[in-house]
């Protein structure tokens, strides 16, 4: 998917309480640990999206490799994730404010800005130490940064990160190894970054067919030296007939060979990375609404609210101590402040904080006596 079409189609197709989700995840591309996967694979859905009894998809049998069928069995996170943004949706209606996730402009000024700062607590696959180092380090300030980091943020594609940080910066030129390949590496600053790129590398130096790009991609995958071997006279071959020299043909298969093994997906590092925009963008510009929704989501998890009340203190966002006459089941929003969900505290349960708020309804308790 490319421009704000695309990237608005994805998204709407990526709420886990819909089943459509499972059929447009395979329209934008299947992977073997989340919605995304390997471009060129031959995969065909074989099967409607199992859902649980609240509707979030579990698995998808996407497809055939390799002789056997994958079942991708969709990250628990990214169903937690979309929680939080349909609840900070919701919340922000009650200002008057409808935001349609899946109609965000990707170039939002505020979002960026944030990413650049590494204030990404709370953000979809950006929030540990280590990625908010990193985020803060690259400056993101385009969509594609973000694809690039969430690729690259694992070991062995992480030694790249300064690299192209350097590059992005103007720091170093970027090396593209060939100039017929400039137009395959400039968006990832001179790096092999996704699978994609791997058989674009094939068909446009050595005249690949899409069909023997991705034989050579799954070859440099499983690392068979028989396979290997067939595939880099195949790959210098087709350089060599292109004008190419020999030896630099077969530097820059070695070389792509290297970075095949680890390559991403794009796809799926794309599906990744909307939903990190879409969490950075309602934390830029709906903070409160944000962090009440993300406290929602963790209540049973006492370190990580003690956590989020640090984040919030430092975002200059009150969090109201939980109160009989105030707070509700979860936590809500209230004159721009955070009013803390009764359902935390330790012990209550929820079940007897509905009772309470249902049997306080409008009316405030007066003393103790009217509370028992």
């Amino acid at each position: 998917a490319s421009g704000r079409g695309g990237w608005a189609e994805l998204w709407a197709a990526t709420s886990l309480d819909r089943r459509a989700f499972g059929a447009a995840v395979g329209r934008a591309g299947r992977g073997g640990a989340g919605p995304g996967a390997a471009a060129g694979e031959r995969t065909r859905r074989a099967g409607p999206a199992l859902a649980d009894r609240k509707g979030g998809v579990l698995d998808q049998v996407i497809g055939k490799a390799r002789g056997r069928v994958i079942v991708a069995s969709f990250a628990s996170h990214v169903h937690r994730i979309q929680q939080v943004i349909d609840t900070a949706v919701k919340l922000i209606e009650r200002r008057g404010i409808n935001v349609d996730v899946a109609s965000l402009p990707i170039d939002d000024k505020k979002s960026y800005d944030l990413l650049t700062r590494g204030e990404t607590f709370g953000v979809f696959q950006l929030e540990s130490q280590g990625m908010r180092r990193a985020v803060a380090g690259m400056k993101p300030d385009r969509f594609e940064d973000i694809i690039a980091l969430v690729a690259l943020y694992r070991p062995g594609p992480m030694e790249n990160i300064p690299v192209y940080n350097a590059v992005k910066h103007g720091e170093q030129e970027p090396d593209c190894l060939h100039p017929l390949l400039e137009p395959i590496l400039m968006e990832t600053n001179g790096i092999i970054v996704y699978q994609e790129q791997v058989m674009q590398i094939a068909q446009v130096l050595s005249g690949y067919s899409l069909g023997e790009a991705d034989l050579l991609r799954r070859a440099m995958g499983k690392k068979i030296a028989a396979e290997m071997e067939v595939q880099r006279a195949r790959f210098v071959d087709g350089a060599v007939e292109r004008g190419i020299n020999k030896t630099q043909a077969g530097t820059i298969f070695d070389l792509v060979a290297k970075f095949a093994n680890y390559g991403f997906n794009k796809s799926h590092a794309a599906a990744y990375a909307l939903v990190s925009y879409h969490t950075a963008w309602l934390k830029a510009n709906h903070p409160v609404e944000f962090m009440a929704a993300s406290m929602t989501l963790d209540m049973g998890n006492t370190e990580k609210l003690g956590d989020f009340r640090q984040e919030a203190r430092r975002m200059g966002i009150e969090v109201v101590p939980p109160s009989i006459n105030r707070s509700q089941v979860y936590f809500d929003v209230s004159d721009g402040k955070i009013l803390y969900a009764m359902g935390a505290v330790k012990g209550v349960g929820e079940q007897a904080v509905e009772h309470i708020v249902e049997v306080r309804g409008q009316t405030p308790f007066k003393s103790l006596g009217d509370f028992t």
